[in-house]
């Protein structure tokens, strides 16, 4: 009759999934890690089970708490998803979800730049920097990376006489674009950023928060 569920078996269960939102007003900005931690990192973490049905008893008062341990280190925002299973009284299974934000940092990073490149010219980089609100961060100390990817294709011979193409991708460090702090508006601007090769260029916007926890995104483009 409404009172606490006390002493009820229940069991939880809980996994990681990737967030593929974008904080609103910012579509032109990618917020995504770069392409390297996703290939390693986004396979092993996204669909990850970190509670696999643990069972327990809820307390006199209807209480009860399951513990996630070793949760893996995050490169981009993920969502928790929970849900608690327990047989009413009625003796039918109910289910009870619940989804919550994880973040790699108390911050956000968004990073974009102008499309239409040539190789030698200026290249015009923003970056925003937003708390976990979605409000904008000042003076928050943001650095850009550019890492530049080279594809080589080679045709092997296989057997029976045909031949197929392999491509291998090696990246190439090219340092820091530039660096600064945001505004009150939490833009940084990099400006008139020459990059003298043409090519697949990315992008990548750092960032640590107060406690020390780091957080990229990145965006790739290409120069003619």
């Amino acid at each position: 009759n409404g009172g606490p569920a006390k002493n009820w078996p229940v069991e939880v269960n809980a996994m990681l999934s990737r967030r593929y939102s974008t904080p609103q007003n910012y579509s032109d900005f990618s917020f995504y890690p770069p392409a390297e931690k996703q290939d390693n990192n986004e396979n092993k973490i996204d669909g990850k089970v970190v509670l696999n049905k643990e069972a327990f008893k809820l307390d006199k008062n209807g209480h009860g708490q399951a513990i996630v341990r070793d949760l893996p280190k995050l490169d981009r925002a993920y969502d928790l998803l929970s849900e608690v299973v327990y047989t009413d009284p009625n003796g039918k299974v109910q289910t009870i979800s619940k989804t919550t934000p994880l973040w790699p940092a108390a911050l956000q990073l968004g990073v974009n730049a102008n499309q239409d490149i040539y190789a030698g010219g200026p290249l015009q980089i923003r970056v925003v920097a937003l708390d976990l609100n979605d409000k904008p961060l000042a003076n928050q100390s943001v650095t850009v990376r550019g890492l530049k990817h080279h594809t080589l294709s080679t045709r092997k011979r296989l057997v029976g006489g045909f031949y197929a193409w392999q491509e291998d991708e090696k990246t190439e460090d090219k340092g820091v674009l530039c660096m600064g702090k945001t505004d009150a508006r939490g833009y940084l601007f990099c400006k008139d950023v020459i990059v003298q090769e043409a090519g697949n260029l990315e992008l990548i916007a750092q960032a640590s928060d107060k406690q020390g926890n780091k957080v990229k995104s990145a965006q790739q483009i290409w120069i003619n």
